[in-house]
């Protein structure tokens, strides 16, 4: 008897250090989000042009109908900053890029609050979706899968698991008002969600029954919009790249800049918390996962595998890809708690170890970003006029000009050149190379330019 008592002190012990160390790596994580935010990595591939176009409008830019509550979420920061008197474009930038870098961890990290003490081990669900899914996505932190995945689980805790007071049924009811035009992930995240919605209905009684046939119907239906989006897309070239990039492995891997290590990382993590569900392996999983954790780690922070920014975009939705899975076993362990693994500690440990080990990498990511800033905006201050990006490329040392091709993106430095510009006057304009595409802008043609920045550019000569 003294024996088992023994050991079940000891598991217990085990399982609140594991605890710990899952909120430090996210704690760490959350700092590596912050100086991402901070070096404006927010600004990555489309993000400047949102960025730019809230300065010029003064409002938010919801430009996908499909995503407007997601884009809605991300940017009301910057509203309510402009409203208290944000008036530059970097201020703007700085906010725009702070906000959406961290909503999806602070949506996440809500999902442990909305459970019961008794259900707290459900909390590893959205914990492995984000890092395991979403965080491979996280250079394109303007893209909206990350954060879409994240409010879908707050949505699915509060159905599920939170007791149904009167705060969490008007939650419920806004969050799926919401779910209408969230993203296009509703389309198969909308049926679980609608059929955990109508178990929960046969739980409860008044007053919340009639309520909560409610929201059945509007996730229901939230699922249909998201599906005519899908068939009929809006911006019908954004679904052919998704689903492109999705076939191709782009977002594991992207010719000419290599391995998406975090999406890797995540990979590796989800399959060794597999490994660590089943006794006779769990060990193995985690020491080989340690092992490939800190390999990655060590060769990322020295430079060895460099950030691949455009495969963190091609994997902008693998966050709410794998909560469909994830959300179908998180209801099976609920309705099964005899199938819970007998101990937690190791997936704890696992988790704590991946999320260190993409906060290490994160740091890195962003040191580099500032590096292609730093290039940009000295380009800005020494250069004149209107001047082609491949120009300015040819006039830097090898690794300056690398880090600007792997951080460009095909239309945008036009608009980071005037985000970016010292205050007041705009004196250069880097031009980016014409693909044939959709243009944001013409640099040989202020007229084309958002108002805002016009005046400046005459007043600086940039202009003419």
């Amino acid at each position: 008897m003294d024996r088992i008592l023994l050991l079940s002190y000891r598991q217990i012990s085990l399982e609140a250090f594991g605890w710990v160390c899952l909120a430090a790596g996210l704690g760490l994580l959350f700092a590596a989000q912050i100086d991402a935010g901070i070096a404006l990595r927010g600004l990555y591939a489309d993000g400047v042009f949102y960025a730019a176009r809230i300065y010029a409008h003064g409002a938010m830019a919801i430009v996908e109908p499909s995503r407007w509550t997601a884009q809605f979420i991300m940017q009301a920061p910057v509203a309510a900053g402009m409203a208290f008197g944000l008036d530059s474009p970097r201020g703007v930038a700085l906010l725009f890029s702070l906000s959406t870098n961290l909503v999806p961890l602070l949506l996440t990290a809500t999902c442990f609050w909305l459970l019961p003490k008794t259900e707290r081990r459900f909390f590893l669900f959205p914990v492995f979706v984000f890092l395991g899914g979403s965080m491979g996505s996280a250079f394109a932190s303007v893209a909206d899968g990350a954060t879409a995945a994240a409010y879908a689980w707050v949505l699915f805790f509060l159905l599920r698991f939170a007791p149904l007071t009167p705060g969490h049924a008007a939650a419920i009811l806004v969050l799926s008002l919401g779910a209408l035009r969230l993203h296009e992930a509703m389309a198969y995240l909308g049926p679980i969600l609608t059929a955990t919605c109508l178990r929960r209905r046969k739980l409860v009684g008044t007053p919340y029954e009639r309520g909560l046939l409610v929201v059945a119907a509007l996730l229901a239906l939230s699922s249909a919009v998201e599906l005519g989006y899908i068939l009929l897309p809006h911006t019908p070239g954004n679904r052919a790249s998704f689903v492109s990039d999705v076939l191709s492995l782009r977002w594991f891997f992207a010719t000419e800049q290599g391995l998406n290590v975090p999406a890797l990382l995540g990979l590796l993590g989800l399959a060794a918390v597999a490994l660590a569900s089943w006794r006779p392996s769990r060990w193995f999983g985690v020491l080989a996962f340690a092992i490939a954790a800190t390999g990655a780690s060590v060769a990322v922070a020295a430079g060895e595998l460099p950030a691949a920014p455009a495969a963190a975009f091609a994997a902008r939705n693998n966050g709410a890809l794998l909560s469909l899975p994830a959300m179908g076993l998180c209801l099976v362990l609920a309705n099964h708690p005899g199938r819970w693994p007998t101990s937690l500690a190791f997936p704890l440990l696992l988790g704590a170890m991946l999320a260190l080990a993409l906060a290490v990498i994160d740091f890195r990511a962003t040191r580099d970003w500032r590096g292609y800033i730093s290039g940009f905006e000295t380009a800005l201050r020494t250069e004149r006029g209107v001047v082609p990006l491949a120009q300015l490329v040819r006039r830097l040392p090898p690794k300056q000009a690398e880090a600007i091709a792997r951080f460009s993106w095909p239309w945008t430095s036009g608009l980071m050149s005037l985000v970016l510009a010292p205050q007041p006057k705009i004196h250069t304009l880097i031009a980016s190379p014409f693909t044939g595409g959709w243009e944001p802008m013409d640099p040989y043609r202020p007229g084309t330019w958002p108002s805002p920045f016009q005046s400046r550019a005459a007043a600086g000569g940039c202009a003419s």
